[in-house]
């Protein structure tokens, strides 16, 4: 059959009309999400049915012929995919719905720059008196308030719904901010000020990502306690731990200035430094049945990191890769770094395609 034949093609093949899809979707967002699927189906019915008359059709004399089929249906996903990532396209979007108030929950650990407090909030429902409707989509929220520091991720907030779209540039060669959090599905910002927002429920959001957030920031106290410099504090949470909330402005445009600002973001190179000091402290299990120990404990640790980090696409993509290339060489299996690569790219862009035009998650990808 054709799909036998799959495993002979590099997944760098695959993986780029993949991306090609994914890119097709950001910059054609208006194209009918039906023509797509439609086109989608019609070629894996196509590619099917070859499957299923290769021998009577005589096929493998045109090996070349399924392999041509993969790379439209990969396409096709793709782009399909992009676009159901897209809240905007959802039917219950908070901004298709007429509200006084809209119920959200925090959906990332807040950060405190020049007394406004700022996160994302994942909107729950609408709020019209008594009535409350079901409603999707992301919200960005500034809030210039003292209270509002102790704010923490996973609280129901009840906000009024004024919030606004996020605009576009209007100078030649300005940053794109809009287009920036459009990548991230944010189109819309509120901004509020004391007594305009009540505190709910608490616990709203996933429980291991609130926990790995508490324990940070049992890390970054224990940083401070034992370091007496507030930026050598703020400087050593942003490369360890990749907490950026206690760095200021000065500090960020002195790295940006020196074109070292890159050193602030936790890379694949932290995590490459953690499984090099991780196989150095376990290398006493080189037996074959303590090879599986070893192999199960450093990427627990591995992982435990990226969580502990904000599972940032730089730090996902070096933590799947490393955890390929373990279990190749746990199981003494010859591993392709190019491939591994690719999967690992392929996995990270099914989980959330926007990622494409992540600028670090570029940058990883080009350096190694």
């Amino acid at each position: 059959m054709i799909a036998s034949h799959k495993g002979q093609i590099p997944f760098l093949i695959l993986l780029l009309p993949f991306m090609a899809g994914i890119g097709c979707a950001i910059i054609f967002p208006q194209v009918d999400i039906n023509w797509i699927l439609y086109s989608g189906i019609f070629i894996s019915l196509l590619f099917a049915a070859l499957n299923v008359f290769y021998k009577k059709l005589k096929v493998y004399r045109y090996n070349w012929i399924g392999g041509l089929l993969i790379l439209p249906m990969l396409l096709a996903a793709g782009w399909y995919l992009t676009i159901q990532h897209n809240e905007l396209r959802g039917q219950n979007h908070f901004s298709t719905q007429k509200a006084s108030f809209l119920l959200v929950n925090i959906a990332s650990e807040p950060v405190v720059k020049n007394d406004i407090v700022r996160f994302t909030a994942d909107v729950v429902s609408t709020v019209n008196g008594k009535e409350h409707h079901p409603a999707s989509g992301t919200l960005l929220i500034s809030i210039k308030d003292e209270l509002a520091k102790n704010l923490f991720y996973g609280e129901q907030l009840l906000v009024p719904s004024n919030y606004t779209a996020v605009e576009p540039p209007y100078n030649p060669g300005e940053f794109n901010y809009k287009q920036y959090l459009a990548n991230k599905n944010i189109y819309y910002q509120a901004y509020l000020y004391p007594k305009q927002y009540r505190i709910v429920d608490a616990g709203k959001g996933n429980p291991i990502i609130a926990k790995a957030l508490d324990i940070r920031q049992q890390l970054v106290r224990k940083l401070a306690l034992n370091m007496r410099d507030t930026t050598a504090i703020a400087v050593a949470s942003t490369l360890v731990l990749g907490y950026k909330a206690d760095l200021s402005n000065e500090v960020m445009q002195a790295y940006s200035k020196t074109g070292t600002i890159h050193i602030l973001s936790v890379s694949g190179g932290h995590v490459a430094i953690l499984y090099g000091l991780l196989v150095y402290i376990f290398g006493f299990l080189y037996r074959p049945r303590e090879k599986i120990l070893r192999a199960t404990i450093i990427i627990f640790a591995i992982w435990l990191y990226a969580l502990l980090t904000g599972f940032s696409p730089a730090v996902c993509r070096a933590a799947l890769m490393i955890t390929f290339v373990i279990a190749g060489r746990t199981y003494s299996r010859h591993v392709s770094n190019l491939n591994i690569l690719a999967v690992s790219a392929f996995v990270l862009l099914l989980y959330n395609p926007y990622w494409v035009a992540d600028v670090g998650f570029q940058h990883e990808y080009i350096a190694v």
